[in-house]
């Protein structure tokens, strides 16, 4: 064997690790994306638990939200306190928005969030809030996209 064929046998052998590192790279890559994925799925169910749990717990945010549902006026300090909480749901929203956008969360997510916002948008002050508060706070994807929920809810009650 020659030195040119022990180099060109070199040169075949670094192309197969070559590949063989690519190939175990993007096993990787897929794995961990899979597990991001599921962290941010998991991140996102805790949150709404924790949202929940404190709603539920909460005598006193339980009926403020109760109250402002019902229509009846809210003294300011009540109203404060349901700011506070909205302003958390409506950054809540955004990030579940924005990961799946990012292609961190399935298609579906947005399916089911736009429904829980039709929901949500017409229960008392939420739609209000968003309006004066939250719309210059929040990325303006998220703005474009809850706008189009607005009118898709606001064509489904002439309809």
């Amino acid at each position: 064997m020659t030195l040119e064929d022990l180099g060109n046998l070199g040169e075949f052998l670094g192309a197969i690790g070559v590949i063989v590192t690519l190939v175990y790279l993007a096993v990787q890559v897929r794995q961990n994306t899979r597990m991001m994925g599921a962290n941010v799925r998991q991140a996102r169910a805790d949150a709404t638990f924790q949202n929940q749990t404190m709603v539920a717990t909460s005598d006193h945010l339980l009926e403020v939200i109760q109250k402002d549902i019902g229509g009846e006026p809210l003294e300011p300090d009540e109203l404060r306190r349901l700011l506070v909480y909205r302003i958390g749901w409506w950054r809540n929203q955004e990030a579940i928005y924005l990961q799946t956008i990012d292609g961190l969360l399935d298609d579906h997510s947005l399916v089911s969030q736009a429904e829980v916002l039709r929901r949500v948008l017409a229960e008392g002050s939420t739609r209000q809030l968003f309006e004066d508060t939250n719309r210059g706070t929040l990325s303006p994807r998220f703005v474009t996209w809850v706008e189009e929920v607005l009118s898709e809810t606001s064509s489904h009650d002439m309809g």
